[in-house]
């Protein structure tokens, strides 16, 4: 391996120095050359390292911008490390990964454990609350517009009647018990959730409590929305029903779904073998 090159590389003062050094590191690991194949070689490791898309994208720009300068720098003669980087469209041709906008941040989405813990110590008011947001995975919006002639009972669970986007209508199902519990916590006239004087609850009120019993309780941000993605989240990951969660949800498609909510990815120790 030159020395010299990875000098020159790892010399350069500007905002890519710390991704040099990682590359470097990689190829002295693996004992590569620096060059257009172990570039390659470093792009497939990062798109299975669980970086982000915009985190992997800096890293490999910041390596073509590095051999660009050693290939510029050598004239006429390429220097021996860098023999298969010969065009600059063998540089191009090493894509970014696409960046999926729609993805929803991992950070806004709750375990099992977090849900069940905030449920355990919130108020039965609020802990209701929350369990109807979790297993419906309804918009707070949704929820707090439910009404009692809305709710359907059967022998096992009740059908729920949402109004969503556009108003459009779907139903989804909640356990009896829950509903038992809900009623005869809030005793609403109207609405299946009402305040103790049998007002319809303001959506800025609900949003409020919630955020504070997640930063007293789990020491994080926590929103009403977060039920949603928590819901989804786990749902497909445990039954791998997009179409049926994108129903769940209310979705126009479940394209949508599948953009927000699959966060699946390749293991390093998955990919092919040669």
């Amino acid at each position: 391996m030159d020395e010299n090159t990875i000098k020159k590389i790892l010399n350069i003062d500007d905002n890519y120095k710390t991704d040099s050094k990682l590359y470097v590191d990689y190829i002295t690991r693996t004992s590569q050359c620096v060059g257009i194949d172990s570039l390659k070689a470093w792009a497939l490791f990062l798109a299975s390292s669980g970086k982000s898309a915009s985190t992997i994208n800096r890293r490999i720009s910041a390596i073509k911008s590095r051999l660009r300068f050693l290939f510029q720098e050598s004239g006429d003669q390429a220097f021996n490390v860098l023999d298969q980087f010969t065009k600059e469209r063998e540089l191009n041709a090493i894509k970014r990964m696409k960046i999926n906008s729609k993805a929803v941040d991992p950070s806004k989405v709750l375990s099992k454990e977090e849900i069940k813990f905030l449920i355990e110590k919130s108020s039965d008011r609020v802990g209701y609350l929350i369990q109807f947001f979790y297993i419906t995975g309804c918009r707070i919006s949704e929820a707090l517009g439910v009404k009692n002639t809305d709710l359907q009972r059967t022998k096992n669970y009740v059908i729920v009647r949402i109004v969503g986007k556009g108003s459009k209508e779907r139903k989804v199902r909640i356990p009896i018990t829950l509903l038992n519990n809900i009623q005869r916590t809030y005793s609403g006239l109207t609405y299946l959730f009402e305040t103790v004087n049998n007002e319809k609850y303001d959506l800025t009120y609900i949003e409020r409590v919630v955020r504070e019993n997640g930063w007293k309780y789990l020491g994080r941000r926590v929103t009403p929305h977060f039920f949603r993605h928590s819901f989804a989240t786990h749902m497909i990951e445990e039954t791998g029903k997009v179409k049926g969660v994108s129903k769940h949800l209310g979705h126009v498609s479940t394209t949508v779904t599948q953009d927000m909510y699959n966060q699946e990815q390749l293991d390093w120790e998955e990919l092919p073998k040669i």
